[in-house]
């Protein structure tokens, strides 16, 4: 069934090419299924940009009849890249809309550049670009003790698959300590669980 979809996925657009070399697809397997995790063998892995990669990644979604992926990045999306560090995150979160990631978590990596950088993209204006996606937070406060939220960026959000109502709530782990207090000092992470309660009990009265 993979190689079947990559197959046609290649007879539609072709692999890039780099300097007269074309990348060369020769099979794929499923090394995983929790979470699913698929590898692709190639002739040259430093031929396969990433929009070649996205596009694949949405041919195979797009080949379950059911509507029933949800995609969630639980942080630390940003950092491991040149092309990251040089965009400051937007080549990643240009990627991410791209291949239709539903929500978005706080990792202790966003702050690696000062979260301004990172909540730039959740803040409706998209003359700087802009998430199509909401980053969530239950747990990261100010330091006026006012839940850091913004336009796009809210405490939980609910997805609809295949008729079943899925609720997706935000909280950052025990990774305070880990951050450069230089870009935390102004916020504080609150490690109540009962904030996370609250909001499913939130989520529960509006039907999910």
């Amino acid at each position: 069934m993979l190689n079947q979809v990559l197959n046609e996925a290649i007879a539609i657009v072709q692999p890039p090419t780099d300097k007269g070399k074309r990348l060369k697809i020769f099979y794929g397997t499923q090394a995983s299924t929790k979470p699913p995790t698929f590898v692709i063998f190639v002739n040259d892995k430093e031929l396969f940009h990433f929009s070649y990669e996205r596009y694949l990644v949405n041919q195979i979604r797009n080949a379950n009849p059911k509507d029933d992926v949800v995609l969630v990045a639980n942080g630390d999306m940003f950092q491991g890249t040149a092309i990251s560090n040089i965009t400051k995150g937007l080549s990643v979160i240009e990627a991410m809309n791209v291949m239709g990631f539903d929500c978005m978590g706080f990792g202790n990596h966003e702050f690696d550049w000062g979260i301004a950088e990172v909540i730039k993209y959740f803040d409706g204006d998209k003359s700087n670009g802009e998430a199509n996606f909401p980053l969530l937070n239950t747990n990261i406060f100010n330091k006026d003790q006012t839940l850091l939220l913004d336009d796009n960026i809210v405490k939980s959000t609910v997805l609809e698959k295949e008729g079943i109502k899925v609720g997706i709530i935000g909280f950052i782990g025990d990774v305070y300590n880990s951050i450069n207090y230089s870009v935390v000092r102004n916020y504080y992470f609150d490690d109540n669980i009962n904030l996370v309660k609250d909001e499913a009990i939130n989520l529960k009265n509006q039907g999910v």
